[in-house]
């Protein structure tokens, strides 16, 4: 959409709903900051900055929440790799609130395939960040085409993540991004066990502030389209349940 479009779309939405229309720029200022953010090359004042007990190795990805990271244990208690999870834009509160609210929900989950929160703190530069189990994988998709597995292993592997999806659901936790990229694989002395990561959009039924999906307004869509339960297209968020899951799946 232009600039002038965009411009009189928002005013246009403001006037039916002032606070979608705040969300939405919200999401464009994110929008454009991480163009800048990505189109700026590497940044090496990461390298070597302290997470607690953490140092900063290397990159891992970047996108509009924030950078990952690659980290490894610093204090030389014992040797370990990790992501760590940075938000980008910690001033807008919505965006920081979010990010802030994935951690929470990974602190409740406990389950082999999916990856476990570790750290979590603050930068002195007021951004979040938590500290996340390493998945270095190719999605589980990819590995399955990558190395003809045969179907009756492929089916296997597919009810680890059925699992751990249930284990989510039963601590009242909804992905809503159960995408092939979504979830990536490790492999442990010989054996492939698929990880899901990333619950920032997940919706937690359990927390009072989550609950209807409060913090996502209803009309929002989210998601990898493709993956999409109707409702979820649909921008229908109060309709989101655990089935949203079960479709992606």
């Amino acid at each position: 959409m232009a600039p002038a479009q965009r411009t009189a779309f928002l005013a246009e939405l403001a006037a039916d709903d002032a606070a979608l229309a705040a969300e939405v720029r919200g999401l464009l200022a994110a929008d454009a900051e991480a163009e800048d953010f990505l189109e700026g090359g590497a940044h090496p004042a990461w390298a070597g900055r302290r997470f607690g007990p953490w140092r900063v190795v290397g990159e891992v990805a970047r996108g509009g929440m924030g950078i990952v990271l690659l980290g490894e244990r610093a204090d030389g208690r014992y040797d370990a790799r990790v992501a760590i999870k940075v938000l980008n834009t910690a001033y807008r509160d919505g965006l920081a609130a979010r990010f802030r609210t994935e951690g929470r929900i990974l602190a409740e989950l406990d389950h082999p395939n999916i990856a476990r929160l570790l750290d979590a703190g603050t930068t002195d530069r007021g951004r979040p960040f938590f500290v996340m189990e390493l998945v270095v994988g190719p999605p589980l998709a990819t590995l399955c085409r990558q190395r003809e597995l045969p179907l009756e292993q492929r089916i296997e592997l597919f009810l680890q993540v059925l699992d751990a999806t249930q284990h989510a659901h039963q601590k009242a936790v909804i992905h809503r991004d159960l995408s092939s990229s979504n979830v990536l694989t490790a492999e442990i002395d010989g054996r492939i066990q698929p990880k899901i990561i990333d619950f920032g959009i997940a919706k937690s039924l359990a927390d009072p502030l989550l609950q209807g999906g409060a913090m996502t307004f209803q009309g929002t869509m989210m998601g990898t389209p493709e993956f999409m339960s109707p409702e979820q297209a649909e921008g229908r968020t109060n309709d989101i349940d655990t089935r949203a899951d079960v479709y992606s799946l």
